[in-house]
């Protein structure tokens, strides 16, 4: 039996960021955002998506009045909206990968073990950090992106729970995954 020294085992995460989203901002474009960071991501084989801040546009220095946010945006709904905008991201490389990872197999024949363990392999690994946008908010007293993270986790469950069904596969719990 072979013995496998964990020097010759090669590991990389391929990156692929983005900064200053400012969602909710009229200025933003959502369109690329949604649809060509997808194709980036999928181009490059990134397996880590990191947002490096501002995430939201927030309130601050009188930017709906100035016309700078979406009108009536306040920074509950920039929260939700950023985490549609990332979800969809996401989402739209999970389907590309689970699906090209499932094509061939024999879905009757897959275990809840192995759908969760090709769902893992399918998602993005996402982090994030908090920019001064973000923070504004933090000397009201709220938590800085809180509502974007439940939101994003809620956004994700759901998706990937009807794409699973959508292929036949017994439901698996799929929020911890998505948590993690």
């Amino acid at each position: 039996e072979k013995i496998i020294d964990a020097r010759d085992i090669k590991y990389e995460d391929i990156i692929v960021s983005f900064a200053c989203m400012h969602a909710g901002s009229v200025e933003t474009d959502y369109g690329f955002f949604v649809n060509e960071l997808p194709q980036i991501i999928l181009k490059k084989g990134a397996t880590v998506l990191v947002d490096a801040g501002d995430t939201k546009e927030g309130l601050k220095h009188s930017l709906m009045m100035k016309g700078e946010v979406i009108a009536g945006m306040n920074s509950t709904q920039q929260e939700k909206f950023a985490a549609h905008l990332v979800g969809t991201v996401i989402f739209k490389v999970f389907v590309k990968r689970f699906d090209d990872l499932i094509s061939g197999l024999e879905k009757s024949k897959l275990t809840p073990e192995k759908i969760k363990e090709l769902v893992l392999a399918a998602l993005l690994w996402f982090y994030y950090i908090l920019g001064n946008h973000d923070l504004w908010e933090t000397e009201e007293g709220h938590e800085p992106l809180e509502v974007f993270k439940a939101h994003l986790a809620r956004f994700l469950t759901e998706k990937i729970e009807k794409h699973l069904s959508s292929h036949g596969l017994p439901y698996i719990p799929i929020l911890e995954m998505v948590e993690s």
